[in-house]
């Protein structure tokens, strides 16, 4: 029952993000302490793994924290924003190591989203994309075909 609780938390919560990056391109630091501050609480009645969470958290964030300096670096243009990085590392809180299954997720739609853009010219190689959008989207996903990869893995033993 507290897994529903948790999932519905960080859905809510990335639901928001998504609204706020769709509209303003941006992901109020608000959003994030409203999150951490419920993840304490969970963390404080024994529903959440405090350390193991936040080394999932601390390593999806960093991912993503490379992913912005290396497209500084080579581009001179941020690749992601920190509220997307902040955002993954609050996901990463939540559901551990689960994240990079949700950020592959994302990261494979959101790839094929600017690719339709570009071929229907609907976007520019310079547009702005918001990140969140595709989180909700891959974390949605996930959490669908998640089971149908337990059983996968039963049945291969």
């Amino acid at each position: 029952m507290h897994e529903l609780i948790i999932y519905t938390a960080i859905l809510t919560i990335i639901a928001a993000a998504t609204l706020f990056d769709l509209n303003r391109h941006i992901i109020p630091n608000q959003l994030i302490i409203v999150g951490l501050a419920l993840w304490i609480i969970l963390f404080v009645i024994g529903w959440l793994d405090g350390p193991e969470d936040m080394a999932a958290g601390v390593a999806a964030g960093s991912l993503l924290l490379g992913i912005r300096w290396l497209g500084e670096f080579f581009f001179s243009k941020k690749g992601m924003g920190m509220g997307d990085i902040k955002l993954l590392f609050l996901i990463g809180l939540y559901l551990g190591w689960q994240v990079f299954w949700f950020l592959y997720l994302a990261i494979i739609i959101g790839g094929l989203w600017a690719l339709a853009g570009l071929v229907l010219k609907k976007l520019q190689r310079t547009s702005r994309i918001a990140f969140a959008p595709f989180l909700f989207v891959g974390m949605c996903l996930g959490l669908t075909l998640l089971p149908f990869h337990m059983i996968w893995q039963w049945w291969m033993r």
